[in-house]
């Protein structure tokens, strides 16, 4: 009876089998996994609306301040005498005032040329976002833009333009982004 009792103690002594480690790793990287894909989907959603916020907010400062003619209208010159806030300007190298996207990317305002002529009475935000957020900039009503390609405007084209230039490799990380208003 004793001898009994010592075998069957050592029997749960073992430990664990090698296919009961596999799954509790396997198992256990999954969940890591699927917590980082959550989270950098939830990071890029967050920073798509603040871009999406940024611009409206600039929007809204630019028609207040310098509507209807927008001639000579500059970066710094929106920096400078807007009421903008602080996580949206830096000052560069060459102390100029720059705006910045929640990317850390530039962001370029000027007027707008139309038919080759600076045209006043338009102006253009550009900026360049990550290829993950391209179709939600479609989203906003983005004319988007990578070199001398078409305007796109419709949510399906934008996706369609995206995912066509990463699979020719043109987008490598950002896509450039351009706003006409007048």
């Amino acid at each position: 009876m004793i001898n009994n009792m010592m075998l069957e103690s050592k029997k749960w002594q073992q430990g664990f089998s090698l296919i009961e480690v596999i799954m509790v790793l396997l198992i256990s990287t999954v969940v890591i996994v699927g917590g980082v894909v959550y989270y950098q989907t939830s990071i890029t959603s967050e920073k798509t609306e603040l871009t999406i916020l940024e611009v409206m907010s600039l929007l809204s400062v630019i028609d207040r301040v310098y509507s209807p003619n927008f001639q000579g209208i500059s970066s710094d010159m929106v920096a400078r005498t807007c009421n903008l806030p602080a996580s949206f300007v830096t000052r560069g190298p060459d102390g100029k005032m720059k705006i910045k996207t929640p990317n850390g990317e530039e962001i370029q305002i000027k007027e707008s040329i139309i038919d080759g002529k600076d045209n006043p009475k338009f102006f253009q935000i550009i900026f360049s976002v990550p290829w993950r957020m391209c179709t939600a900039m479609g989203r906003f009503g983005a004319k988007i833009s990578d070199g001398g390609f078409p305007t796109i405007y419709s949510e399906e084209d934008v996706q369609k333009y995206c995912d066509a230039e990463k699979a020719k490799g043109k987008i490598s990380d950002n896509v450039k982004i351009v706003y006409t208003f007048h």
